[in-house]
């Protein structure tokens, strides 16, 4: 029998985006030492990731100290409005080839478990791994995620 050893493919491919990827498992440690670290009851719950209003103070605090908060005018110029669904908005950059998401949280209720969700996508996908842009909010609502 024949054993192939397949080539392994790098997450971190284009040198660009590789800080993008390590943003993702950086906020993704730091919402939970966070919550860990401050056993408040903005944090607390049966289950890590399940408290979104308790997130968001770290998830902005985290965000203006590694400046990755846009605001939501500067979303809605990343590119032409494309398809939406429940989950999700999409921004289209044709000249750049990129298409933003900007994630309500619908399905997950949890930034802590969005993450965690597409950082095994992107082991089991890294050709078409999710990259963390940064986060914006409407004035008055949750924090949304953009990928």
């Amino acid at each position: 029998m024949k054993y192939d050893i397949f080539e392994s493919i790098s997450q971190r491919k284009h040198g660009e985006n590789a800080s993008q990827v390590g943003r993702m498992e950086e906020v993704t440690d730091f919402l939970f030492r966070s919550c860990a670290n401050n056993e408040t009851e903005s944090c607390s719950s049966s289950e890590y990731g399940s408290n979104l209003y308790g997130e968001q103070s770290y998830v902005e605090k985290y965000a203006k100290e590694n400046n990755c908060w846009y605001s939501i005018e500067d979303v809605f110029n990343l590119g032409t409005p494309g398809p939406s669904g429940s989950e999700n908005d999409t921004y289209v950059d044709k000249e750049g080839g990129v298409v933003y998401k900007m994630n309500n949280l619908i399905h997950t209720g949890s930034f802590y478990k969005l993450f965690k969700r597409l950082l095994i996508h992107n082991s089991l996908f890294p050709q078409t791994a999710y990259f963390l842009v940064g986060f914006t909010r409407y004035e008055g609502r949750t924090i949304y995620p953009l990928s």
